[in-house]
């Protein structure tokens, strides 16, 4: 009988062992994920604060300056986009969840209806949205519309074209933003990717 009870002593202390370890392994790992969470919130601080830069602030502002003095409808128009946009990004700040992709299609047309009055209308903006019932991370896309236009249309002399194709891909979605700019020169490609 003794042989038994020192056997389930023993099994008793594995079992405890080993739940220990668990509960141990499950502690770390929360902390962990507070931690990632934490540099998430932190993150979209500073991808929505990066939106906001003074001299986008100050090239819209003097825009609508510029806009208001021929137009005021037309510069009343693009001061409302401006709060929207500024707001879509201050939200961003207090919400770390996923938005409706056409929620972050408004913010992106806001920020190109705020380049056209800075370029003078000579963006062509077109959409191709096959589907737009789906999740996305706030403030994904505008980063690279902005790419397109300061890098492949700022030197262009005649219109430049942003276009966005989203459309499905078996389980997946395909965002595609092209544009008609010059382009890059191999040299220049190279310098990229070295980076």
């Amino acid at each position: 009988m003794l042989p038994g009870k020192i056997i389930f002593i023993l099994l008793l202390f594995i079992y405890l062992a080993r739940e220990i370890k668990q509960i141990q392994k499950n502690y770390f790992a929360a902390i962990r994920e507070e931690r990632l969470a934490e540099e998430l919130r932190e993150s979209r601080v500073r991808l929505s604060l990066g939106q906001i830069r003074s001299h986008f602030i100050y090239n819209v502002l003097t825009a609508i300056n510029y806009t208001g003095q021929h137009d005021a409808s037309k510069a009343n128009d693009a001061v409302e986009c401006f709060v929207r946009y500024l707001r879509s990004n201050v939200d961003v700040l207090q919400n770390d969840k996923l938005i409706p992709f056409e929620q972050e299609m408004a913010h992106l047309r806001d920020y190109i209806a705020l380049e056209k009055i800075h370029y003078d209308e000579e963006i062509c903006f077109k959409e191709e949205l096959e589907v737009t019932d789906f999740l996305i991370p706030p403030l994904v896309i505008q980063p690279l519309v902005e790419n397109a236009i300061y890098h492949g249309l700022d030197r262009m002399v005649d219109e430049g074209e942003i276009k966005i194709t989203v459309k499905r891909d078996g389980d997946d979605i395909l965002i595609i933003i092209a544009d008609n700019g010059l382009g890059m020169t191999e040299e220049q490609c190279k310098k990229v990717l070295e980076k």
